[in-house]
């Protein structure tokens, strides 16, 4: 699963960088992928053409049981261990026109293995359809998430909707103090700005290869396995030529235990994508065709399910100082030099950001301009 969520987060990247040239971005390619192994399970044969196709993009396992074990035990292992220092909010739900509806025995799996959500909405009244969604989004992302859809998103001759609303929140293990903050200038694609970098001297996992310095910062998750890695090409204008190869670059090193002067920008990015348009450049095509045969889980009674409509994601991602109360963590820290052997990891000019949970990369972004 691993290997497959991390191809199928460079292929996100790629096709999503087309289209934002010089701008920030933050997607999950995790949830995408829970998506689409939903709509996989809709067939229950598991090797028809519209199934095949979505295996074969979204990097997912040969057949439907493995997938949504896999699925499973992942969901379920990320979901239980939220607390006040680590947190996920995972949204993902269904929303159908009067008259749809999921076969009993695939809502079962909808709800069992991937914990999704269904609803049945006027999707005739657009307007108040959209509202009452956002409604719902915001209160499930602890209001971070809100106006999910805009005027036009829905139309009145929708049939389903599938959506992923998400928001990660996470205390560092080895928290910053804001007394070591800084201004500092971050030298970004569209110009350079003054922006507040925090500062922390501390052991951190840490790598560097001939095109990148890599950092990896523990979350103070229960049972471990949360991490923030940061990928800083040593060139200022290096990730232009790097994101090239965005899966050499997103295949991290071995990574070993250094003391490592660490500068990074505070910042707070929102996202979304249309996925309709960056699934269809990677070949997912047969689900957006009307008239599917495949996806017998859904439909009208007796009726196969026509096209999919509209799939959207929208992320938010904060980078702070997340609540210093383990003063004694970092306050021991506080050199003018840097001591014989230390790194030094300076993020002032664009780079890589993933969040991973259990090897599964959750969220990517790419933080070009501040």
């Amino acid at each position: 699963m691993r290997r497959g969520n991390v191809e199928f987060t460079s292929d996100l990247y790629k096709e999503i960088a087309k289209t934002k040239s010089a701008q920030n971005f933050v997607y999950s390619p995790f949830t995408v992928q829970t998506l689409l192994a939903m709509l996989a399970s809709a067939d229950k044969t598991s090797n028809t053409l519209t199934v095949k196709e979505i295996r074969r993009v979204a990097h997912l396992p040969q057949d439907n049981p493995s997938t949504e074990q896999a699925f499973q035990s992942i969901i379920t292992d990320m979901n239980k261990s939220t607390n006040d220092d680590f947190k996920i909010f995972d949204v993902t739900k269904f929303y159908f026109a009067s008259g749809y509806n999921m076969e009993p025995w695939l809502k079962d799996i909808a709800e069992r293995t991937f914990q999704a959500e269904t609803e049945t909405v006027n999707f005739t009244d657009p307007s108040n359809t959209a509202s009452g969604i956002n409604l719902w989004v915001a209160k499930k992302t602890d209001q971070k998430i809100t106006n999910f859809f805009k005027q036009g998103d829905i139309a009145r001759n929708t049939d389903l909707v599938l959506i992923n609303a998400l928001f990660v929140m996470g205390k560092w293990e080895c928290p910053f103090e804001k007394e070591q903050n800084v201004r500092r200038t971050f030298y970004g694609q569209n110009g350079n700005s003054d922006v507040v970098m925090m500062n922390n001297l501390q052991s951190f996992e840490y790598s560097e290869n001939a095109k990148a310095k890599y950092l990896k910062m523990e979350l103070r998750r229960d049972g471990g396995g949360a991490q923030a890695v940061f990928i800083l090409p040593h060139e200022t204008d290096g990730l232009a030529k790097l994101e090239k190869q965005v899966q050499d670059l997103l295949q991290t090193p071995s990574f070993y235990a250094a003391k490592v002067d660490v500068t990074l920008p505070k910042f707070t990015i929102n996202g979304d994508v249309n996925l309709n348009a960056v699934l269809k450049r990677l070949g997912l095509n047969q689900i957006f065709k009307y008239w599917v045969q495949d996806l017998t889980g859904f439909g009208y009674p007796g009726h196969p399910f026509s096209v999919i409509t509209n799939l959207f994601q929208k992320s938010h991602i904060e980078v702070d100082e997340w609540g210093l109360t383990a003063a004694s963590v970092a306050a021991a820290v506080n050199y003018v030099d840097d001591p014989p052997d230390t790194k030094v990891f300076v993020a002032d000019h664009p780079f890589l950001f993933e969040v991973v949970v259990d090897d599964v990369v959750v969220y990517a972004e790419r933080v070009v301009n501040l």
